[in-house]
């Protein structure tokens, strides 16, 4: 489970990612969105793939 801060400042959780490489803190990912929990206010989603990797 990896936890996302959208850009927009928005807290995300992504489930799984479908890119080979792993994603580190500050790195741009392509997250889509497969349902939001109101309950703790985040969205939860799928890591398509990493734009960019802040190595």
């Amino acid at each position: 489970m990896v936890y996302v801060r959208l850009a927009n400042g928005v807290n995300a959780v992504a489930h799984s990612c479908y890119d080979y490489r792993t994603p580190g803190k500050k790195d741009d990912v392509s997250f889509a969105v497969t349902r939001l929990d109101m309950e703790r206010g985040v969205a939860v989603g799928i890591i398509t793939w990493i734009i960019r990797q802040n190595l």
